[in-house]
């Protein structure tokens, strides 16, 4: 992975979560909120974190992107429901910043 790669994938998980954020907060129209939604809780997460592990074939890849980010909103969205503070909104701002947080670490190791 080239250093435009990963500058790439940054820009990509942070626009997603820019993007699913203004929908949402903005009151996009219905078929537009829930696509951009959808697609960030999907892809976001996990592409900020797979691609740290290395030796990985692009289905793999693919594969785990999806299963980390299902994974990681299955997880965020069960600890705000068990802190009695779940709403749609504040599991888009958990997720944005969980994958953020994802997004600085550097690529992973040899």
């Amino acid at each position: 992975m080239t250093r435009f790669q990963v500058d790439r994938r940054r820009a990509t998980v942070l626009a997603c979560g820019a993007t699913a954020l203004a929908f949402d907060l903005l009151g996009a129209g219905q078929p537009w909120r829930v696509l951009a939604v959808v697609v960030f809780i999907v892809v976001a997460p996990g592409l900020a974190f797979v691609p740290l592990i290395r030796g990985l074939d692009v289905w793999t890849r693919g594969v785990l992107i999806v299963a980390v980010g299902l994974a990681l909103g299955a997880a965020v969205s069960e600890a705000l429901a068990l802190a009695h503070i779940f709403s749609g909104t504040l599991l888009l701002l958990m997720l944005a910043g969980v994958s953020a947080v994802g997004c600085v670490f550097p690529r992973g190791a040899r």
